[in-house]
């Protein structure tokens, strides 16, 4: 399912950011086994902002992910950088599709049903539903963005 439920993080459409013409790069061997998508701009003003997308197949006929979010990459203090918040979005992306793809157990949900503990496979204790929480939680520890509330 490409966009879920209406959700503004899981699917495409216009972006506030530049990314129109700048193609998703496909890694397919990331982290956890479980392929990512990624693709970065850099704003005129020097800052990053990045798209990590999650899914291991194509959003219907375009080649993009299932499901996105924007990080601004926007350091919370002195401790964390832009490398630091790059690489938990990174493993964001990928403990997203290991959630989504999961053999025994696939889930639909979305970034909020996720967030708030409203998954249903967050209810039955999956640990990938709980590493998606807890990356989320990583990632607002590192950076002030914003991307994941609700």
């Amino acid at each position: 399912m490409c966009c879920q439920n209406g959700d503004p993080h899981s699917c495409g459409g216009k972006s506030e950011f530049p990314f129109d013409n700048k193609p998703w790069e496909y890694r397919p061997e990331s982290l956890l086994d479980y392929p990512t998508w990624e693709r970065t701009v850099t704003l005129s003003d020097g800052s990053v902002i990045s798209q990590w997308g999650s899914g291991t197949k194509m959003c219907g006929l375009q080649n993009r992910p299932q499901m996105y979010f924007t990080c601004k990459n926007r350091p919370r203090n002195a401790k964390s950088t832009i490398f630091k918040i790059q690489k938990t979005c990174s493993f964001l992306a990928n403990c997203l599709t290991a959630h989504h793809e999961n053999k025994r157990r696939p889930c639909s949900c979305s970034y909020k049903q996720l967030k708030t503990g409203k998954c249903a496979l967050s209810d039955r204790g999956t640990s990938t539903a709980r590493n998606v929480q807890g990356m989320i939680r990583a990632h607002d520890y590192w950076c002030t963005c914003g991307c994941f509330d609700i």
